[in-house]
C-alpha cells in the first residue's frame, strides 16, 4: 500500500495533514547517523530494499502468540492486557471487556471514520515535527490504538500495552498509539516490548 492509498483510507479532512507530513519528510529525507537522535540507526543503508506493510497475524501465528503471551508474567496485579503485533492491534489476543471510563479504538478505524482525536494523534507536535522519520510516520501511520480515559475516571486496573514483533518476515511498520487522559482521571499504564520466539 502506498502513501496515497493510506491517505484515501483516512477521513477526507485528514488528507491535507498527511500530505503536509509527507512533504516535510521529502524535504528532509531519511534520518542518518549525523543526526544525534538517530546516531545509532543507519536508515540510508536500509533504503535499497522496500518491504510491504505489515498485515494482521494469521490463524497459525495467533495460536503461537497466544501461547507465548499466556506465559508472559504480568508486571502488576489485575492488569488489563492490550496486544499489538507488528504495530497492529489484535483484539483476539487482548482483553475483551474494558472497565467503565475506558474507550479503545484502533487507529485504522479512527482514521477511516474521522474520529475526533485522529488529528491530535497524527499532529503530535510535542514529538517534534522537525524529525523527518516522525513526519513519515504521521503520513503513513495506519495501525495502533487510541485509548481514552473519561473525565474523573479512576481506573483501578493497570493497562498493559504489549508490543510484539513477530520476526516472521521483514515488513514496513507505521504504527502510532496514544492515551488521552481527561481532567481528574487516573490510570496506571505499563508498556512492554517483546520479540516473539521463533518456532
Amino acid at each position: 500500500m502506498c502513501s496515497s492509498d493510506l491517505q484515501q483510507a483516512a477521513a477526507p479532512d485528514l488528507k491535507a495533514l498527511r500530505e503536509a507530513s509527507f512533504a516535510r519528510f521529502k524535504s528532509k529525507g531519511l534520518a542518518h547517523k549525523r543526526i544525534e537522535s538517530w546516531h545509532y540507526t543507519d536508515w540510508r543503508s536500509a533504503q535499497a530494499q522496500l518491504y510491504p506493510i505489515v498485515n494482521a497475524p494469521d490463524a497459525d501465528q495467533m495460536k503461537t502468540l497466544a501461547d507465548q503471551i499466556s506465559d508472559l508474567q504480568p508486571l502488576a496485579q489485575n492488569t488489563l492486557r492490550l496486544v499489538l503485533v507488528d504495530g497492529v492491534f489484535v483484539p483476539g489476543l487482548s482483553a475483551s471487556a474494558l472497565p467503565s471510563g475506558v474507550t479503545l479504538t484502533s487507529l485504522s478505524q479512527a482514521l477511516a471514520t474521522g474520529h475526533k482525536l485522529s488529528r491530535d494523534v497524527l499532529v503530535a507536535s510535542a514529538l517534534g515535527e522537525t524529525d523527518s522519520m516522525l513526519s513519515l510516520n504521521a503520513a503513513l501511520a495506519n495501525e495502533g490504538v487510541l485509548i481514552e480515559i473519561a473525565q474523573g475516571a479512576k481506573i483501578e486496573q493497570a493497562i498493559e500495552l504489549i508490543f510484539i514483533g513477530s520476526g516472521v518476515k521483514a515488513r514496513s511498520l507505521f504504527s502510532r498509539s496514544a492515551v488521552f487522559m481527561s481532567a481528574g482521571s487516573e490510570l496506571r499504564l505499563i508498556e512492554r516490548q517483546r520479540l516473539a520466539a521463533r518456532q
